[in-house]
């Protein structure tokens, strides 16, 4: 592993911990502007970004790690991840799991329109 794998996913292990002791979705963005701008601001480091994701998705992300997923994905937009989503989605899993996966591919939809 890498130091920018490490950094980054450090970086989003924090601001979930963070964010799961908070009640309101706009209380977090702050939070998970920190992560979307680190990826911002390391193009190169994309691919890794996405495999973070993709990884968290597939394993069966909790609904906090959904949403920052989601907040990062309304401006990314990365095909990758609604196929992670939609793998992940195809499998059985629980009710709540879905709606949260449901809110990451809502933000695809909302970007279509």
């Amino acid at each position: 592993m890498n130091s920018e794998t490490e950094t980054f996913d450090n970086l989003c292990l924090e601001v979930v911990r963070k964010v799961a002791r908070i009640c309101g979705l706009s209380e977090c963005e702050p939070g998970f502007l920190k992560i979307l701008d680190w990826i911002l601001a390391h193009p190169q480091d994309r691919e890794l970004c996405a495999a973070h994701f993709r990884n968290v998705i597939l394993t069966g992300a909790g609904a906090d790690y959904c949403y920052l997923i989601a907040f990062c994905m309304r401006s990314m937009q990365w095909p990758e991840i609604v196929e992670a989503v939609k793998l992940r989605s195809a499998q059985e899993i629980h009710n709540s799991e879905g709606a949260s996966l449901q809110e990451i591919l809502n933000v695809y939809k909302v970007h279509a329109n």
